[in-house]
């Protein structure tokens, strides 16, 4: 990847997605998603979400939390973040 990706993001930016970036609100919004999709295949998506969400949720947590300090650093290196 380029250098453009690994610059520090503006604190403007980053105090944006930790006001969008909320574990809980993702959660009820994947659960509102599957009650309200029709297409099974979405449907099907949603479901496997919300699976995956909720036995992932402590890590799911843990990424959020360190998201927007790796996301304020130079040369975060965001493109090889592994699980």
């Amino acid at each position: 990847m380029g250098g453009v990706n690994n610059r520090p993001w503006h604190p403007d930016n980053i105090r944006f997605l930790q006001s969008v970036l909320i574990p809980g609100e993702i959660i009820s919004g994947i659960d509102r998603c599957h009650l309200r999709l029709t297409r099974p295949k979405d449907r099907e998506i949603a479901a496997r979400m919300k699976v995956d969400f909720s036995g992932q949720r402590t890590l799911f947590e843990l990424r959020v939390e360190q998201l927007p300090a790796i996301l304020s650093t130079a040369d975060h290196g965001l493109s090889q973040w592994t699980i």
